[in-house]
């Protein structure tokens, strides 16, 4: 590794360098394996209030946020894909103490208020049992989600994707980073400084073209989320 500055967060795992499944268990043990900062996983809950982890907002065309995790299991076998828990990541994480976990709260358009209470009152009462906010932050597009959860686990890192908030309204609304797709940063030059000035975490995605990822370097952002960090760590 010859990166002297660890600040790599591996997209949904080392899935896409080593032929794996994104968001799966193999995928993190891999970035765990090549000492990255951190895995970001995409984590949805379920009808009966389970997190499991996985991009989209269907399985095999069930919405995850309607189903059972019981009956998105027999679609699991049906497929054999693999559907893991977040508790399964927490634990790996938990007993790991390298790695971090970055946990991108994976909120649909159809969910309502009520949705996304549960899903924050579900998500805190699950955290009791992982207080190391040192190993473990969270991740956002929803605005009203991000804030909430920042009130029930405050001593969490929180962080906001959309883009739509200038490092002012973050600092003001109480959340800890901005974590922005690397096109706004380039379009708001000034958004990392000010961000520094305002002592938030920066983090930007999805960097995969090594000149973009040397650049942002460069301006040392504090991390920076791809789907290549085998290599990028040799960068």
């Amino acid at each position: 590794m010859k990166n002297s500055t660890n600040n790599i967060i591996a997209h949904r795992g080392a899935w896409k360098e080593f032929n794996l499944p994104q968001n799966s268990i193999a995928a993190l043990q891999k970035a765990m394996a090549l000492h990255c900062y951190g895995v970001e996983c995409d984590v949805h809950i379920t009808k009966d209030s389970i997190f499991v982890v996985h991009h989209d907002d269907d399985f095999f065309h069930m919405p995850i946020i309607s189903a059972t995790y019981s009956e998105l299991k027999q679609k699991s076998s049906i497929s054999l894909s693999v559907l893991p828990l977040l508790s399964e990541f927490l634990e790996l994480i938990k007993h790991h103490l390298q790695t971090h976990l970055i946990i991108e709260l994976k909120i649909p358009e159809v969910c309502t208020s009520a949705d996304k209470k549960r899903f924050v009152m579900a998500l805190s009462a699950l955290m009791k049992d992982y207080q190391q906010p040192f190993l473990f932050s969270f991740i956002t597009f929803d605005w009203y989600t991000a804030i909430q959860l920042k009130k029930e686990l405050p001593h969490f890192k929180i962080s906001y994707l959309n883009g739509d908030k200038t490092p002012e309204e973050i600092k003001a609304s109480g959340l800890d980073g901005v974590d922005y797709h690397f096109t706004r940063f380039l379009e708001h030059s000034d958004w990392l400084e000010k961000s520094r000035q305002l002592e938030l975490i920066t983090n930007t995605w999805t960097v995969n073209d090594p000149l973009v990822f040397q650049a942002f370097q460069q301006q040392t952002i504090d991390y920076i989320t791809t789907d290549y960090p085998a290599l990028f760590l040799e960068l």
